[in-house]
């Protein structure tokens, strides 16, 4: 199975807003979770089109299925990519699909 190629330690980071002491907001990103996956460098010119909008990606990620969220961030080591998208392949709870673009 394709889930045997998947490597730990990659963390699923989300954005927190607090008010700060001071008043102010303060954001955060925190790990929420830490997941085993594979990640696979899509073409420069990859698109994903639907009715309304274009979608680019740079990267796609497998996992399990998990609370992975559109605006999320998955890390690994000195990397970091925004998550753009995120399905349950075929609706069946064994593999997830997230397209990711890099974080400059």
């Amino acid at each position: 199975m394709f889930t045997k190629h998947f490597s730990p330690g990659w963390d699923i980071r989300r954005l927190s807003t607090n008010r700060g002491s001071a008043g102010g907001v303060e954001k955060e990103w925190n790990t929420v979770e830490t997941v085993e996956g594979k990640l696979r460098p899509m073409g420069a010119d990859k698109r994903v089109a639907s009715e309304r909008e274009v979608i680019f990606f740079t990267h796609r990620f497998y996992t399990r299925p998990t609370d992975i969220r559109v605006g999320d961030r998955i890390r690994k080591q000195d990397r970091e990519f925004e998550v753009k998208s995120a399905v349950d392949v075929m609706e069946m709870g064994r593999l997830m699909q997230v397209d990711l673009v890099v974080v400059e």
